[in-house]
């Protein structure tokens, strides 16, 4: 269950100290106009929030939850079926694990930009280098031919904030608290470093940043055919 919306996404924005207007619009600057694919949709806010010159010809929606691609398909339709001059967008949903995707020939390498946007902290394990297969996933989807296809996204950084406790404030620590006993989130043994360390595993160019209590980046060029 991933439970981001507006008003969710804006209180996150406060608790883990990011710049939501500039985080999303450097989220959004990496999709491409061609083929894009979304992994583990939520709700569809970074996608409703396209401009039309951005807007894919080929969108793909990949989630193990048939509610959460029935919500998201729904919400983004209105927004992105058409582009600026009327032309049509296919948009397909993959009822699918990210994990085992690279079996499933129809989807392995065709995509220019992969986003996995606040995802990783809601995969259960005990740190990000136990996710890795995660990202690996995500990388078996890009165009092999293609120098400039990237895989982007965001994660929220459990064990920075929880090492951060006097920093970070009792309201973020609460919030991360109560999302990992609930089971919404499994992050508190997320990090920076690790996050750097799968990242560089994976791909032979890699950008990555922090962005308050967040691990934002752009990858390109998968070390291997996954």
């Amino acid at each position: 269950m991933r439970l981001f919306g507006n008003s969710t996404l804006l209180s996150f924005g406060e608790s883990t100290r990011i710049n939501v207007t500039s985080f999303m619009t450097r989220i959004l600057a990496y999709i491409s106009p061609i083929a894009h694919c979304e992994v583990g949709v939520g709700t569809g806010l970074f996608l409703k929030n396209l401009d039309p010159p951005k807007k894919p010809h080929r969108l793909t929606l990949i989630d193990l939850c048939a509610d959460s691609l029935s919500s998201c398909d729904r919400r983004v339709v209105d927004a992105i079926k058409s582009d600026g001059n009327g032309h049509n967008i296919f948009i397909q949903k993959v009822l699918a694990d990210i994990t085992t995707i690279h079996s499933k020939e129809e989807h392995r390498g065709k995509y220019k930009s992969v986003a996995a946007n606040f995802l990783l902290h809601c995969v259960h394990a005990e740190n990000l280098l136990e996710k890795r297969n995660v990202v690996e996933g995500c990388a078996s989807l890009l165009a092999k031919d293609d120098d400039g296809a990237c895989f982007f996204g965001s994660t929220i950084l459990g064990k920075d904030l929880l090492d951060d406790r006097k920093r970070a404030g009792k309201a973020a620590i609460k919030t991360m608290e109560e999302y990992n006993e609930w089971g919404v989130f499994g992050n508190k043994g997320d990090s920076f470093e690790d996050l750097e360390v799968v990242l560089n595993d994976v791909f032979h160019d890699v950008d990555v940043h922090r962005s308050g209590y967040c691990g934002v980046w752009r990858a390109r060029r998968p070390r291997s055919n996954q």
